[in-house]
């Protein structure tokens, strides 16, 4: 399961998600889209579900176009240390 890690700080502000990792001194703000995924991810929600409920809100979109969407949105949080898997 991913997690948020506990330094990474964030709150909402005019519908965009921002986020802040103290340790790496940057600021990062979402669009409205990754706002949402940013919050399942603090839900503890699995990828699956993540993108079943992306499929509901967004039905005009393939299902495997949001999958890899959101597959390359966690590769780039991780990446940037915004995002932990719990078995690492």
């Amino acid at each position: 399961m991913l997690q948020i890690p506990s330094h990474v700080k964030w709150r909402l502000e005019d519908g965009e998600m921002v986020v802040f990792d103290p340790i790496q001194g940057k600021v990062h703000v979402l669009n409205a889209v990754a706002s949402k995924i940013w919050a399942l991810l603090d839900t503890e929600k699995v990828m699956t579900d993540i993108v079943e409920e992306l499929s509901g809100r967004y039905p005009e979109i393939p299902t495997e176009k949001i999958r890899q969407d959101v597959d390359a949105f966690v590769r780039e949080l991780t990446q940037k240390g915004l995002l932990k898997s719990d078995d690492h």
